[in-house]
């Protein structure tokens, strides 16, 4: 089943003049509305952060009562942000949260955040990484970096990797491209890794374009590993393998 509310009450799907539909996207940010949908499986409530009325937010908590768990936050905020939980309760906690950031801007896109070779949170096929200190090419993004110009690229996404499995093996998708703001935030790993001859393991949260066309917050786990054969060289490898994962970067 599908609501739609819209200051602070149920209302129907609006629809345009010659009676086709509005999207999604359009229903959300410029009629302001809440969306609920509930099915066997779950409970999902989504919204604009920055344009959907507190009211209407406030009238989709009272259904909670009646739907099925788990429940499943999705607002937009420079992309769309994804929470799960399992009772009522901590929803209307959260969503009350969020009524009062609404106005919250965020001053970048990308955040990372180093952790200790020896963090516990991490995913053992990451710490299996660490533990043999190399990476198969099929499960790995190889980049190249080029400390005499601070740059670096990616050469090859191993047909089993994240990145593969979302955007494919292209070397320029999203997550590929050089030379933007996420590229270079993400890289400065790459050098740290290089330029000290150890692996590197961090989080990272970022807006990326899925296929879809759309932003979403994309949050991941990485370990990066450097290819110490080429110590002497100003052209070096490293090997990232990433999983998706909880990661301990919160911005709301």
């Amino acid at each position: 089943m599908v609501f739609w509310i819209k200051d602070g009450a149920l209302v129907e799907r609006p629809v345009k003049p010659d009676g086709s539909e509005y999207s999604e996207r359009v229903l959300l940010d410029h009629f302001h509305m809440v969306k609920v949908l509930s099915a066997d499986n779950g409970t999902t409530i989504k919204w604009f952060m920055s344009s959907a009325n507190w009211s209407s937010l406030i009238y989709a908590l009272t259904f909670l009562r009646v739907c099925m768990p788990p429940f499943t936050l999705t607002y937009m905020n420079m992309g769309w942000i994804n929470e799960e939980f399992e009772t009522a309760e901590e929803v209307m906690d959260r969503v009350e949260a969020l009524i009062f950031k609404s106005d919250v801007h965020f001053s970048q896109r990308t955040y990372t955040r180093a952790f200790s070779l020896d963090e516990k949170g991490m995913p053992e096929s990451l710490r299996v990484i660490l533990e043999k200190g190399d990476a198969a090419e099929e499960e790995s993004v190889t980049c190249m970096v080029d400390l005499n110009k601070d740059s670096s690229s990616v050469e090859r996404v191993g047909k089993k990797s994240v990145v593969a499995r979302i955007w494919g093996v292209s070397p320029v998708s999203f997550p590929c491209l050089s030379g933007n703001t996420y590229d270079r935030i993400v890289s400065r790993s790459y050098f740290d890794a290089v330029r000290s001859g150890r692996p590197v393991y961090d989080h990272v949260l970022a807006v990326m374009v899925k296929p879809d066309g759309e932003h979403h917050w994309v949050g991941y786990q990485r370990v990066i590993i450097p290819d110490i054969t080429e110590s002497r060289l100003t052209h070096r490898h490293v090997r990232v393998v990433s999983e998706l994962a909880p990661v301990n970067i919160r911005l709301l």
